[in-house]
């Protein structure tokens, strides 16, 4: 999925949890700005992680936008 905030990645995975993987660049500001934008996506990932099936991989793109 790719919005102008994120673009996600989800790929199932032979065990039975859910896996997260956050990524931002140096596009995206200086360290403080980075992981402002890792917990506002950790925060909305667990907000939705009860309505998720379980044995997927999900690797969420930070882009700028989402600041």
């Amino acid at each position: 999925m790719v919005c102008p905030y994120a673009v996600v990645y989800v790929l199932k995975n032979p065990r039975n949890n859910i896996r997260l993987g956050i990524t931002s660049s140096k596009k995206i500001g200086n360290a403080v700005c980075r992981n402002r934008a890792r917990r506002v996506i950790t925060a909305a990932f667990r907000s939705v992680l009860p309505q998720i099936e379980a044995g997927c991989d999900f690797v969420i793109v930070a882009r700028s936008r989402i600041l």
